[in-house]
């Protein structure tokens, strides 16, 4: 469907929005959009403005403004946040397309380099069975290729390239944070080990700083770290800060929201969460 926007132009735009709000619903409500609060504004807002035949005005600068909450003083060259979730949102939409969503009749895709979102209908594949198997053959001999030259072009990294702590541990005032974060920081650590993508330090070498607090530089110090991760909870918020230590860089930051902090399959869950979010900001997520 063609539509004129404000500027006078004619964009193309899904012919059934309705259909397009309900597709994004469901991706909302699926576990990986469910505590994601800034995913899900991207999301919304993106996709009201392609409706609305907007989508030339989703700029970098309208999307700090306008999802992130940045101010006046807003400069996208100095400050990553629509970048860094960009990619965050693309990875989260290839897993949601690759599992609960596989059987959906659209599909909502950010085209590197934009931030307007391409929505158009799930292709059915009518691919003859021979050139399937002739492509992974190709797409198997590409990977080893790759796999060879990043084998031996590969850069030096640190084998303790990340720690997890709870911020309470960081702070020197922690008044009002819950204890929750432990066990959150405890599991988080656990699934980025697990998942074998982040260097990791282990759960038993950050729990003596429980009984000695120190501010993260130091953590990184005594423990090699590149990055510290410190988790905090307040109330039912809870909100991760990445940060390189060594010069003082917050590289990431986001809250998520959990009515059952009680419950260690949700704190689990949104360890997870966590652990794939940390994937996607160091660049692990390929």
């Amino acid at each position: 469907m063609l539509k004129t926007n404000q500027s006078g132009a004619t964009v193309k735009v899904m012919s059934d929005p309705a259909a397009v709000r309900a597709h994004v619903d469901k991706i909302l409500a699926s576990p990986g959009f469910a505590n994601a609060d800034r995913l899900r504004r991207f999301l919304t807002f993106t996709t009201e403005a392609h409706l609305k035949g907007e989508s030339e005005q989703i700029k970098e600068y309208v999307l700090g403004r306008e999802v992130f909450d940045r101010d006046d003083n807003y400069d996208p060259r100095i400050d990553p946040i629509v970048r860094v979730e960009a990619r965050r949102l693309r990875q989260r939409l290839a897993e949601y397309y690759a599992g609960d969503g596989r059987s959906e009749s659209l599909r909502i895709e950010f085209p590197k380099g934009s931030y307007a979102p391409a929505i158009a209908p799930a292709k059915s594949d009518t691919t003859p069975r021979k050139r399937i198997y002739g492509r992974l053959i190709l797409a198997a001999a590409v990977i080893a290729v790759a796999a060879a030259a990043w084998y031996f072009t590969r850069p030096s990294v640190p084998v303790n390239a990340l720690a997890i702590v709870p911020a309470r541990w960081t702070f020197l005032d922690s008044s009002g944070l819950d204890t929750a974060d432990e066990a959150i920081a405890e599991a988080a650590t656990k699934h980025v080990a697990n998942r074998g993508k982040v260097p990791v330090i282990g759960w038993p070498s950050i729990i003596p700083f429980r009984a000695h607090n120190k501010p993260s530089l130091q953590v990184a110090k005594d423990t090699g770290a590149i990055y510290v991760l410190a988790i905090s909870v307040r109330g039912n918020r809870v909100t991760c800060f990445l940060v390189e230590p060594y010069t003082g860089r917050k590289r990431w930051a986001e809250d998520f929201y959990e009515e059952n902090l009680n419950s260690r399959a949700a704190l689990d869950k949104l360890a997870l969460t966590i652990a794939q979010d940390i994937e996607i900001t160091l660049g692990y997520h390929q």
